[in-house]
């Protein structure tokens, strides 16, 4: 088992980008190294952080990385009804990816174009492919997850918003985590890191290559150049040290 990344995307700070390495141990099991990556000051930039992301996954022999942040534009030929991306309205994201340049609430259009730009730097490089799209990832594999969707799939409840949770919510959620997976994970986290360890769930499902990881939404279109739709990554209920889930997410129609 190789490792894999977990990044929990902000566009205003660069100390607001969360990031988990899961690695195997000796004993079958894993831990997370939080937070995996070193981020520098002042605002981020999405090549920059791409190139930083690639360098590590290098270094490290990482698999698989899943990204909390959109890849895709909605559909503009799409004919199902409401906002956003199918996958989207199947994992209740708040926020919706609209056509190309737009976004809902209005607000996230900013943080939205800069996570698929993330992306895009992502998948020019050699060898990376998105996961599960059919493309030969020598590399590395990317996704995009939503740690909210990942919380219920492991039978516990989604950690609050970021405003809403403080340094002993945060840690009682650390608690949950390790004790529905059966890791050591760091105490003290924040709140960015710990979203970042929900997200490398999936990716650690997908690379095990055991149907563990569950692909919500529409597979990804390109027209002119430009991502569409595309799949949202969760969990399906497992079994054993590492996961000890007993429920199953909703799955796609």
């Amino acid at each position: 088992m190789t490792p894999v990344l977990g990044i929990d995307l902000a566009c205003r700070r660069w100390a607001d980008i969360g990031s988990a390495r899961l690695e195997p141990l000796p004993d079958g099991k894993m831990r997370a190294v939080v937070p995996a990556l070193a981020m520098p000051g002042g605002q981020p930039d999405p090549v920059a952080l791409a190139d930083l992301v690639d360098a590590h996954c290098r270094a490290h022999g990482v698999a698989v990385v899943a990204l909390d942040g959109p890849h895709a534009w909605r559909n503009p030929a799409s004919r199902r009804s409401g906002a956003g991306r199918w996958c989207e309205r199947l994992v209740r994201a708040q926020g919706k990816t609209g056509v190309p340049g737009n976004a809902l609430p209005r607000t996230q259009l900013r943080w939205t174009r800069f996570c698929i730009e993330v992306f895009d730097a992502l998948l020019a490089k050699p060898g990376v492919a998105l996961a599960g799209e059919g493309a030969d990832a020598r590399a590395y594999a990317v996704m995009e997850c939503y740690p909210t969707e990942v919380w219920r799939a492991l039978g516990l409840p989604p950690l609050p918003g970021k405003a809403k949770c403080g340094a002993m919510e945060t840690e009682n959620w650390r608690n949950r985590l390790e004790a529905a997976t059966g890791w050591t994970i760091p105490e003290g986290l924040g709140h960015d890191d710990l979203q970042a360890v929900a997200a490398a769930l999936p990716a650690l499902a997908f690379a095990r290559g055991q149907g563990g990881a569950v692909p919500l939404g529409d597979p990804v279109g390109i027209v002119d150049g430009t991502r569409l739709e595309g799949w949202i990554w969760t969990l399906q209920a497992t079994t054993g040290n590492e996961f000890r889930a007993e429920t199953v997410p909703r799955r796609m129609p």
